[in-house]
């Protein structure tokens, strides 16, 4: 609904007065001053402890694009505030109770369109945000990708900012936290480091005062290495001001047709002996709805032996069964080789085409096809999931196609966690078409579909984006393959 002056839901709050937004719950308040109609957040104020965590002299505004002009620049724009819609969201299988607040925001010298969401959950001192950009006209990116070349070019217009605020002067950058993927390659998943510069790298940022109070800014993007951005960094400070970068859109990217960016988590936290940390989980909680029954898993699967593609048949997968039932295990993995295409480097090496046809039961390893193996997964205590790996080398075009031949796997066969392999996210479409076959299966199996997204190796979603869809396969750690790293 349109927004009239006040918005009220639980403890939720969403006032408008003249060119002033206040989005608020009993936890933590945040102002915006829409008077260039993009927001400029002027008010983050913490209802916990009293304490005021920005700063009113920001002077540029909370987000902007790379390659586009913004208010206060040199050149001509015509930023028009044409909406402030407001709507209660009812829990779902991927999201808990809240309520997002959206402006629409258009530039009629660029023919620029920008759609800001707000999120904000009841009783969490939590605020996200999130920005779609459409535009006839391309950005004007002249400079050069390579940092070193841009010469005369200041830093602001090399960089999309995704959210900003400046910091009140009680309150510094303290630490930034980041997540390494690709875990074929290094044991050293998470790094803690203090602020030391203006560019920082990582998903997660702190910011506190003497007292150990503070705020923390969480990016709900890929690890750093696996990101499309141009910026070369995912935060940038600038005296108290904090920038936090990273839409996942390249300026190549952005035409007609709308775009999505990452959302961007803003939180507050009094000291706890946590460091802010009780208050992620609590956010993250709502964010991902987990239903522990059924998504939290002890799984097995089989490359422990070394020589699995070798012996994959019927008996060996029932005795795979049994044993994993006698460990206590929750579910069994059916790994590369059980389709009719051969193994994984078909499609990974060999470039081909998974097509319909590829991923059929190969019939001479398992003639009998899933039905005996499930049979007897019943029968032990052992849940199955099945291994598949949709089409990275078609940037997910096909993902409608693949999602029937998940579904029919589910269908036929009762598999209800599937193993999500080879994923290679490197461009926003097929980020985008991922997205689609995932969200679409978990919608049309009611929430039976679940996904178990390898983070292994390759440029994949990690460790924040994707959540709503499935769990983490985080690292193979296998003493008797040469590939990777390798330890009991």
């Amino acid at each position: 609904m349109n927004l009239e002056n006040n918005f009220s839901y639980l403890d939720i709050e969403i006032s408008q007065d003249g060119d002033s937004l206040t989005i608020e719950n009993s936890g933590l308040k945040r102002v915006l001053d829409l008077t260039d109609a993009i927001p400029r957040t002027t008010s983050l104020y913490c209802k916990v402890n009293g304490k005021e965590l920005a700063s009113t002299e920001k002077n540029d505004v909370d987000f902007s694009f790379i390659g586009f002009n913004m208010p206060k620049g040199s050149a001509t724009v015509d930023f028009q505030l044409r909406n402030v819609d407001v709507t209660q969201i009812e829990s779902s299988i991927f999201e808990s109770d809240h309520v997002e607040v959206t402006l629409l925001i258009v530039e009629n010298v660029q023919q620029l369109i920008f759609k800001r969401t707000y999120f904000i959950y009841p009783n969490l001192p939590v605020i996200s945000s999130r920005t779609t950009i459409e535009s006839s006209t391309s950005p004007r990116v002249y400079w050069n990708k390579r940092g070193e070349f841009n010469y005369n070019c200041e830093t602001e217009f090399l960089e999309s900012r995704a959210d900003g605020f400046r910091l009140a002067d009680s309150f510094h950058p303290e630490k930034v936290v980041k997540f390494v993927a690709r875990t074929d390659l290094t044991d050293e998943q998470v790094i803690n480091r203090p602020v030391s510069g203006e560019q920082e790298n990582g998903n997660l940022l702190f910011c506190s005062d003497t007292d150990g109070d503070g705020l923390f800014v969480l990016q709900e993007a890929p690890p750093s290495e696996e990101r499309r951005d141009y910026e070369t960094y995912d935060f940038r400070i600038s005296g108290q001001n904090v920038y936090s970068c990273g839409w996942g859109i390249e300026p190549s990217e952005v035409g007609i047709d709308e775009l999505r960016g990452y959302r961007h988590v803003v939180g507050v936290y009094t000291e706890d002996g946590t460091g802010g940390t009780s208050n992620i989980k609590r956010y993250l909680k709502a964010r991902f709805p987990v239903d522990v029954k059924n998504h939290c898993t002890v799984m097995v699967n089989p490359w422990g032996c070394g020589q699995f593609p070798k012996l994959v048949n019927e008996q060996f997968l029932k005795d795979e069964f049994k044993a994993a039932a006698s460990l206590n295990a929750t579910h069994y993995q059916i790994d590369d080789c059980w389709q009719k295409g051969q193994a994984l480097g078909e499609l990974s090496l060999n470039n081909r085409v998974g097509d319909k046809e590829f991923w059929r039961i190969n019939k001479n390893l398992l003639p009998n096809g899933f039905a005996p193996l499930m049979k007897t997964a019943k029968e032990v205590g052992i849940k199955p999931e099945l291994w598949i790996a949709p089409s990275a080398n078609q940037h997910y075009r096909d993902w409608k196609e693949f999602a029937e031949i998940i579904y029919e796997y589910h269908v036929k066969y009762d598999f209800r966690i599937f193993k999500i392999d080879f994923i290679q996210t490197r461009t926003k479409a097929a980020e985008d078409n991922l997205e689609k076959m995932l969200r679409y299966l978990r919608e049309k199996s009611e929430g039976k579909i679940y996904f178990n997204l390898d983070t292994t190796n390759g440029q994949r979603p990690g460790y924040f984006l994707f959540l709503e869809y499935g769990n983490i396969f985080l690292e193979n750690r296998y003493v008797c393959h040469k590939w990777g790293v390798g330890y009991h």
